[in-house]
Order: C-alpha cells, then sequence, then structure tokens
C-alpha cells in the first residue's frame, strides 16, 4: 500500500477546510506528508501541536493525523478528517487483501481440482496463508455464466464473500467455483437453507441470470475434486433454471445407475429390455423420473405430470403387470423401475450418437 499516494489523494479533501494544515506524522515525531510541503521530514513538538489523532486501522499503527487551525471548531473537524483518513486507509488494505488473496485462491483451486500430481502439502500451506480451516467440511458451487465473467466484479465479490470462509477461482472465462464452508452439524433441511440463501446473496451481489450447480460435500481436502466432478455431472445431466440452484444430492440414484455400463445393464435385465414393446417408453421414462425425484408421491407427481391421480395410478398399474413388479409396495422393486427406465433412456441416448448395443 502507497501511503503518499492515500495521502496526497487525501489532502485534497483539506481544500475544503480553509485555513486547515494537515500532516502525517510518525511515533517519533517526524513528519512523513503535510498539506505544508515545508514542513516534510520536520520534527515536531508535541506540545505546541494544537490536535493529532492516532490512525490505527486493523490493529496496524499508521502514525498521527496532526491537525492545525486558528478556527474554534478544530476538534470537530480534526475528528471528521481523521475518521475520512482512517476509512481511506481501511479501504486500499481491503483492496490489497482482495488482490492478493484472490492470486492465492486461483493457485489453491487448481491444485485442489488436478487430475494428477496431487500435492497435499502445497495445498495445506496455501490454506493456512488464507486462514482456512483444515477440520470442517466443504461443498463445490460450480456457477456458468451465459456470458463471459468481468474480472472487477468478482475481485468485489472476493470481497463481499471473504468473511464467509469461501475460496473461489475462475475455471474459464464463463464457469466459477466456489469452495464453500460448512457446519459439520448441520442437516440436509439446513445445508439447504443455508446454500439456498448464499446463492441468493450472489444473485443481489450481481451474479444473476446464471446456473448454479451444487456438489457433494467432502471432508478431505484430496475429495474436493469431487465436489467439483459431481458439479459438472449436474451440469451435463440434469435441465437446469436461472437462478435456481441443482444440489447433486437430489439426484444420487441417477448418478449411482448411470456409472453402470448399458452393456452391464444389458445383459442383468435384458428380459425387461424384451418388455419395452409393450409400453410407451418416453412416458415411461418420464413417470419414473418425476416418482424420483417427488420421493414416490404419487399424488405429487400426478400434479407435475399434469396427470389426474387416477390416470397415473393406472398407468404404475399397467407398468406393474408389464414388469412383474410392485412399485409402490417394494423399496427395491422402485428402485429396480428406476433403473430400467434409466436404462431406456441410456439406451435411446446411445441410438442417438449411433452406438449400437
Amino acid at each position: 500500500m502507497i501511503l503518499r499516494q492515500i495521502f496526497n489523494e487525501f489532502i485534497a479533501v483539506v481544500k475544503n477546510y480553509k485555513g486547515y494544515k494537515i500532516s502525517l506524522v510518525n511515533r517519533e515525531g517526524r513528519v512523513l506528508f503535510s498539506s505544508d510541503t515545508s514542513l516534510e521530514n520536520a520534527k515536531i513538538d508535541w506540545q505546541l501541536t494544537s490536535q493529532f489523532y492516532e490512525i490505527t486501522v486493523r490493529e496496524e499503527k499508521f502514525g498521527y493525523l496532526l491537525v492545525h487551525s486558528d478556527e474554534n471548531e478544530s476538534e470537530i473537524v480534526g475528528n471528521l478528517l481523521a475518521q475520512s483518513l482512517k476509512t481511506r486507509i481501511a479501504y486500499e488494505l481491503a483492496e490489497e487483501f482482495v488482490r492478493t488473496n484472490v492470486s492465492i485462491d486461483d493457485q489453491l483451486v487448481k491444485e485442489l481440482i488436478k487430475e494428477r500430481d496431487f500435492d497435499s502439502n502445497m495445498i495445506i500451506e496455501l490454506m493456512k496463508e488464507l486462514k482456512m480451516r483444515l477440520d470442517i467440511p466443504r461443498i463445490a458451487i460450480l456457477i456458468s455464466s451465459p456470458v463471459e465473467f468481468k474480472q472487477h466484479e468478482l475481485t468485489k465479490l472476493k470481497y463481499r464473500i471473504e468473511h464467509k470462509g469461501t475460496i473461489q477461482s475462475l475455471i474459464d472465462s464463463k464457469q466459477l467455483l466456489i469452495f464453500k464452508n460448512l457446519d459439520s452439524e448441520m442437516s440436509t433441511d439446513q445445508l439447504k437453507q443455508m446454500m439456498n440463501n448464499f446463492i441468493i446473496d450472489l444473485i443481489d451481489w450481481g451474479l444473476n441470470n446464471c446456473y448454479y450447480y451444487v456438489g457433494s460435500i467432502q471432508e478431505k481436502i484430496q475429495l474436493y475434486r469431487v465436489s467439483y466432478k459431481n458439479c459438472q455431472w449436474v451440469k451435463q445431466n440434469i435441465k437446469a433454471e436461472k437462478n435456481v440452484p441443482i444440489y447433486f444430492n437430489d439426484f444420487s440414484l441417477k448418478y449411482l445407475t448411470m456409472q453402470l455400463t448399458t452393456n452391464m445393464v444389458f445383459d442383468s435385465f435384458y428380459h425387461y429390455y424384451l418388455k419395452k414393446k409393450e409400453i410407451d417408453v418416453d412416458e415411461m421414462i418420464n413417470i419414473a423420473e418425476s416418482l424420483y425425484m417427488n420421493n414416490y408421491n404419487v399424488t405429487q407427481t400426478a400434479e407435475n405430470l399434469f396427470l389426474h391421480k387416477n390416470t397415473l395410478i393406472y398407468k404404475l398399474k399397467k407398468y406393474e403387470d408389464v414388469f412383474g413388479i410392485e412399485i409402490r409396495k417394494n423399496f427395491q422393486d422402485k428402485v429396480l423401475f428406476y433403473l430400467i427406465a434409466n436404462f431406456y433412456r441410456e439406451e435411446k441416448r446411445q441410438k442417438q450418437v449411433g452406438v449400437q448395443l
């Protein structure tokens, strides 16, 4: 921080108070800078000085502001000038902190999401430099924008959320990655409420009309990359709306079923594959997906699909007859129904790109 430059800019403030002289003096009584340049480097006599104010910002002492005037209200004006100078220094310190920490954030995030050559010692040192706790869980938030992020906006964002214990870095010009601190005792509902509020803050701070993808909670720094990859998976596989966060954990079953190879599912469930001729596959996929997203609540699922409840029940009964399962009563059959629908979906996708089973 260039203190001389700050003080020279601050001298312009004094021009509003005619007849006033200000100087910044170190603890030894030597004038560092002054609106009266003839006083610079002079040794002042504390007893003869009318007003002086200690300038301490964030527990760091920058010296004393000396205010000289023959007016009766010099003490009031002096207090205003001293407070104004403290505010200006505090702002510059904050800007300097952000400029420094953004570069460290970038380095840390880059190391955390590396596929190879993971250096835990370097990561721990960077986290210590940022005064980040190592004993709490964190979660990744991937923010995707249809337009390029502006660097000055990200710098301001870093300053606003620094106290919340986050780190952030651009993945590319349209993707911002944030790792957010969490309370280890937080329930699922509490987590969602906290994350929703945090994302509302991000939107209010300027990250509007973006897509928000939230990864998995991770306790170990070696697994932060997994949380980020979970965000990427959600982005690639789940339809999103602007400014509405999508949580990886809401699609855990879908994620797990998609980790199975198509051939593995095809061999194991070929019996069910042959049944597809008896049903409307696209309709079944939509119903299975909606059931899962609504915790297999038939009433809510019917509303989401714009179906009468009895119509949905009729269709579920048909699936139960065709596949020989009990979707509404048996948990294992609920999962199996979802798995079959997911297999049909994947088969359809592969055919569209020219892959034959």
